[in-house]
């Protein structure tokens, strides 16, 4: 069936597939939403629609050629800041602190009977 291009027929685009993609990106972003409701960031949704002429022998425009993108986006994850301390070539973090100079019980007692890891 013939359709005049508008956002509302745009579903019908591909069977269905344009309309899918759109979905599938809305989703996403709202699932990142949900889950890291404190980053404040916006995330987006993107639905681009690219048209080209196709010029007939008189260089009149006789067709246009669709192509749709989709495409979003959510802000990149990034840990806290982890002090690490140089040993070496090595850097060196505590698991239990954000910074590694700070000693932690458990170290006390290894330091204790020997058993400190290098």
């Amino acid at each position: 069936m013939r359709r005049k291009l508008c956002l509302e027929t745009l579903q019908h685009l591909d069977f269905g597939k344009v309309r899918a993609a759109v979905d599938r990106h809305i989703n996403r972003a709202v699932a990142d939403c949900i889950d890291r409701p404190g980053d404040a960031n916006s995330r987006k949704v993107v639905l681009t629609l690219e048209m080209k002429p196709e010029l007939d022998e008189a260089g009149q425009c006789a067709d246009v050629d669709l192509q749709c993108q989709v495409s979003s986006s959510v802000p990149k994850h990034r840990s806290k800041i982890f002090k690490c301390l140089l040993q070496g070539e090595h850097l060196v973090f505590n698991d239990e602190s954000e910074d590694a100079h700070q000693g932690t019980l458990d170290e006390l007692g290894a330091d204790k009977t020997g058993d400190s890891e290098s």
